[in-house]
Parts: C-alpha cells; structure tokens; sequence
C-alpha cells in the first residue's frame, strides 16, 4: 500500500456523530495505528472549533473526550504524509 486506504480517505471532512457503525471502526482502526516502515504516515483526528480545549483535557477517557467532540459536531480530519525514503 503507498496510499491511505480509499475508505479512509471516504470519512475526510465527515461528521463523527453522522458516522456508520463500521465507519467508526475505519476510524477507531486508524485513528490507533503506528506507522510501518515503507508505508505512508496517515495521521487521523478530529477538529472543532466550538470546544474548548480545556473540556477535552478533563474528560476522564478517551470515550467521554469522543462523547463531548459528537456532541459538538467534530469533523474527521485525513492527511497523509509520504513514506520515508
């Protein structure tokens, strides 16, 4: 693989709390993942900007902190940096 997978690159600029069951997964599967060597460095997050950074900072998990980013309408951000040479 020298690109991020096509369904990855399907949920750039969706909304998480929009998401099918087996989109978060994609999510859940990449947003987790380490870079191998060889393949491209895929970085996946969230972004909004109604919300505090200081309300995600006092979640008490990584399940409450993506609870209060759906409620605020984040939006799935893909890049994709190329593999090291």
């Amino acid at each position: 693989m020298t690109t991020a997978p096509a369904e990855l690159l399907a949920l750039e600029g969706r909304r998480l709390d929009e998401l099918t069951v087996s989109e978060r997964a994609v999510f859940q599967r990449y947003r987790d993942a380490r870079p191998r060597a060889g393949l491209p460095w895929v970085s996946v997050g969230l972004s909004t900007d109604p919300l505090p950074p200081t309300a995600l900072l006092s979640a008490s998990s990584q399940t409450e902190a993506d609870d209060l980013l759906r409620q605020a309408g984040a939006v799935v951000c893909v890049r994709e940096y190329p593999a090291a040479p």
